[in-house]
């Protein structure tokens, strides 16, 4: 949990930069399904605690916009990501 809470947090991370291009992927919900089951799960193992405030406030709106995704599993693990 440490380890992934340091690669997010990290500044220059292209680890958070991946996750976010494939959460805006448009034409492939498989690739949205993914980047949104490794973030709930990074996440779980991270705990809010181990997440900067700048990096919430990036992944809380991404997380938002999957609400609306047009993929029904994509919407479900945006919304376990929430919480």
């Amino acid at each position: 949990p440490d380890v992934l809470a340091t690669e997010l947090t990290r500044e220059g991370s292209t680890l958070w930069a991946a996750l976010q291009g494939a959460l805006d992927e448009y034409y492939y919900a498989d690739t949205r399904l993914a980047a949104a089951t490794c973030l709930t799960q990074m996440l779980v193992a991270c705990g809010s605690r181990g997440l900067t405030n700048n990096l919430r406030r990036a992944i809380y709106p991404e997380l938002l916009k999957r609400l609306d995704d047009a993929s029904d599993e994509v919407r479900l693990f945006a919304r376990g990501a929430l919480g």
